[in-house]
């Protein structure tokens, strides 16, 4: 015991340990896979990013059974505050296989998506486009966006050592949040900052207070939609609205693949953990939805 009446278990904490170090040895790998832009690159990184996402897989169910859960999937729903169980979206993913899967299959045959492709835009000016679209909806956001300039509490800069994440962090010292933003240096930029503005309002009239990870994202997700309405140039707004049309029907269809694959992967024994079994359960259910129409296991 430490004292304070709390006994650790040493296995729990050495699992805890030993995920940690998983996600950190699968991250690294992943940033080497994504900069990798040989001809095989599924091929070169699949058998060790497997491995390692096997022993995650392993290392997960240990962790749940320890704190008397029925499966991990459940640990992971109670860890992101979610006031809801893995069963309650079952009928939300039947949707997105029923009516998203053929929406995006039609779409994709249609070429819709090449005719979408956002050009050439600064940072510079999408953070400005953003800016005039968003004044005078109301007081908080041109309160937020006020304090945000005044103070440069923001960096939408380009820069070839620029980390390749966007975020909103909240700076407990200042009372005051900041928006790190990493541009693709094109017209979907616009959206983007908008998406982290949205957080940045959020943390602005709240104070850095959020219950959880889908309130949270409520702010953001909504900013992308209403910015669609409000920018002046026809030309951009009809672009970016089928642009984000576009991505969100994509959105839905992926998260519904990788909710469906990982409560299938945690599903399989150990004695079926071996790479191919979740490479072909990914391609099964990737076809299933229409991503894809045959997966190959080369």
């Amino acid at each position: 015991s430490d004292g304070s009446g709390y006994t650790p278990n040493e296995k729990l904490t050495g699992l805890l340990k030993k995920e940690a170090e998983l996600e950190n040895e699968y991250s690294v790998k992943y940033a080497e896979f994504c900069s990798d832009d040989s001809k095989n690159v599924y091929q070169k990184y699949n058998q060790e990013m497997g491995e390692l996402y096997i022993e995650l897989i392993k290392t997960r169910k240990e962790i749940a059974k320890l704190q008397n859960f029925d499966s991990y999937e459940q640990l992971a729903y109670r860890s992101y505050g979610r006031e809801y169980s893995p069963e309650a979206l079952d009928g939300f993913i039947s949707a997105i296989k029923k009516y998203v899967a053929p929406l995006y299959k039609e779409s994709k045959d249609n070429g819709l998506f090449k005719k979408s492709r956002p050009d050439i835009m600064g940072p510079n000016k999408a953070f400005m486009v953003v800016r005039e679209s968003l004044e005078g909806i109301n007081k908080s956001i041109d309160d937020a966006m006020s304090f945000m300039c005044r103070l440069s509490l923001y960096d939408v800069h380009m820069n070839d050592t620029k980390y390749e994440q966007s975020y909103v962090t909240y700076i407990d010292k200042y009372d005051c949040p900041f928006l790190f933003f990493s541009p693709y240096g094109n017209e979907s930029d616009v959206l983007s900052i908008a998406h982290e503005f949205g957080h940045y309002i959020d943390n602005y009239v709240n104070f850095g207070n959020s219950s959880d990870l889908d309130t949270s994202e409520t702010f953001s997700q909504a900013l992308e939609y209403l910015i669609l309405c409000r920018i002046d140039d026809t030309e951009l707004a009809d672009l970016l609205t089928d642009y984000k049309l576009l991505e969100t029907i994509t959105i839905y269809l992926n998260q519904g693949v990788l909710n469906e694959f990982e409560r299938k992967a945690f599903e399989l024994t150990d004695e079926e953990l071996a790479v191919e079994a979740p490479n072909k359960l990914y391609g099964d259910i990737a076809v299933e939805y229409g991503i894809t129409e045959k997966f190959d296991k080369d």
